[in-house]
């Protein structure tokens, strides 16, 4: 593995560490508590109305072993993109897993990113098994 790749993953190691050791140096009393969220809360964008998984999986027009399918590697990947805390659209997007669902692409075409490789091991291998059943 080259040098710099080595020095990458451990810096993201070493951010995620200095993330929660931060996070949990701040403590706020109530009342700074309460300024603060009414603060973000006033700055914060509308909320969209967004589909639930299984929303997105119905509309797919799938017939309903391939819909739980979908469901599953939706899930898998989401479940992925939350422990690497990343955009689950940087994982997987909804047109590739339909498209392994249709077997126009195969799980071995993927680019997975490393992160999620790290953080959640065998994702290709589990979606291999989801596609498997």
């Amino acid at each position: 593995m080259p040098e710099a790749l080595k020095y990458a993953i451990n810096d993201v190691l070493h951010l995620f560490l200095l993330k929660d050791k931060m996070l949990s140096a701040l403590k706020f009393t109530k009342k700074q508590g309460a300024i603060i969220s009414q603060i973000i809360r006033a700055n914060a964008p509308e909320k969209t109305s967004e589909k639930t998984p299984e929303q997105i999986a119905n509309g797919t027009g799938l017939n309903a072993k391939n819909r739980a399918k979908f469901l599953a590697i939706y899930i898998l990947a989401d479940k992925a993109a939350r422990r690497a805390d990343i955009p689950m659209h940087f994982i997987i997007s909804k047109k590739q897993i339909l498209g392994l669902i249709g077997g126009k692409i195969s799980v071995n075409e993927l680019k997975i990113p490393r992160r999620v490789e790290f953080v959640f091991a065998n994702f290709k291998k589990r979606i291999q098994n989801e596609l498997n059943r």
